[in-house]
């Protein structure tokens, strides 16, 4: 086998103002479009990994229809 590299997963961080606070969501998703990974993480403005999946939803809503 020959020696190669291929990327399989990239990771794409935003800063997200909502309702006049500051989170930070993080996106990661497979290179392959067939494997259908993808993962949503958000954070507080306090580092804290949020724990409300409606809430959660609303963010990822908001940040989607604004980049």
């Amino acid at each position: 086998m020959e020696n190669s590299v291929k990327k399989v997963q990239v990771e794409t961080t935003y800063e997200v103002d909502y309702n006049g606070e500051c989170y930070t969501v993080v996106h990661s998703e497979d290179i392959d479009p067939n494997s259908g990974y993808s993962s949503w993480d958000i954070f507080d403005d306090g580092s804290e990994l949020l724990d409300d999946s409606q809430f959660e939803s609303e963010i990822i809503e908001f940040m989607l229809d604004n980049i």
